[in-house]
Formats: structure tokens, sequence, C-alpha cells
């Protein structure tokens, strides 16, 4: 119970962190997932880069069913290994291109991934952005 307010706790620090309104308008969510993979209980494990997910929302569940979905879709896959970087992305109709701001990044473990209601999901840790000065350009967090 305790990982379970503690991610909650990092999601909402990262959504506090999110200026909707300053001169870009929010758009969305981005996860940059890498993953380490173990495929059909063998014990070579290999790395794969998983598509960008776009959330409008960033929240546990959400983010949750979003990666089993694509890790569904790698065939034979039983477990994954995390690590998840998390950008709000910002942009108007007349900008060109988007601006992403960097709040953090999320590791978890996933287990019997095709095995619904037997997929266990583990958040093991997490980083917010305004610990990691050297992975962006440092803002202080947002009280």
């Amino acid at each position: 119970m305790a990982g379970a307010q503690q991610e909650d706790l990092t999601y909402g620090r990262m959504r506090r962190n999110v200026r909707k309104n300053v001169i870009l308008p929010f758009k969305f969510y981005e996860l940059r997932i890498e993953a380490t993979l173990l495929v059909d209980y063998q014990p070579e494990k290999f790395s794969a880069i998983l598509p960008l997910i776009k959330l409008s929302y960033l929240k546990r569940w959400f983010v949750r069913e979003e990666i089993l979905f694509e890790l569904r879709k790698i065939s034979g896959v039983v477990d994954a290994d995390l690590h998840i970087e998390v950008f709000a992305v910002y942009g108007t109709e007349r900008a060109i291109g988007e601006y992403k701001r960097y709040l953090g990044e999320l590791f978890f473990y996933m287990s019997n991934v095709n095995e619904n209601e037997h997929t266990q999901y583990q958040y093991r840790k997490s980083e917010l952005y305004f610990k990691q000065p050297d992975k962006s350009n440092f803002i202080e967090e947002r009280i």
C-alpha cells in the first residue's frame, strides 16, 4: 500500500509542476518508455523502446493501462522492467512545433503481462525533475 501512496504523491507533484497557461497552453503528457523484457520465460532479456504514449491526465491507473496495452502487442513478453520519462507538451495552433517540459522519471516492474487478472504492477521509485538538474534546464519545484 505504501508503494501506491508514494506513486500517487509522485504523480501529484508532477501534475502540480505543469503550468497550463503561462505562454503556451498545455496539450498532453508524453511518456517515453524504455523497457527491458523477458520473453517466453527465457532468461535472456533485451531492451525495447515502446511507442510514445500521450495522456491528457497523469494518473496511476491511466499510465498502467496504457503501458499494459503496449506490452501486450509484443509477442511472448512475460515481464518488463520499465523506465519512463514524463514530459508535459505545450503548443498552439499557430506555433510551429511543440515545447516539451521534462517532469521526471518513473520506474516500474510488470510481471505475468499476458495473464490479465494475474498481471503484477509494481512501483519501484521515481526521480522528479527538480532533483535532477543535470537532465534539463533546472526549474525549482513549483509550490
